[in-house]
């Protein structure tokens, strides 16, 4: 039985941590970073990247205490 599991956790570990490795993103670009530049943290902002305005709120980037400008669903994205 262990060497069963053994197995499984072998077979399946690469693959798991190409999954975790397919969920990092860089950085959010410096647009994001300067609509919420004179902000509080839950102020409504919009930004414009690739020619699409996207409308969120003002939260910490996960890189840095500086205030980004999220996408109001970015909640499925973490």
């Amino acid at each position: 039985m262990k060497l069963i599991l053994g197995s499984l956790l072998f077979v399946a570990l690469p693959f798991a941590v190409a999954r975790a490795d397919h969920r990092r993103h860089g950085p959010p670009p410096q647009a994001a970073f300067d609509a919420c530049a004179k902000a509080k943290a839950g102020d409504a902002c919009s930004v414009v990247l690739h020619d699409h305005r996207m409308t969120g709120t003002c939260g910490p980037a996960r890189e840095s205490s500086a205030l980004v400008c999220r996408p109001v669903n970015a909640s499925h994205r973490r």
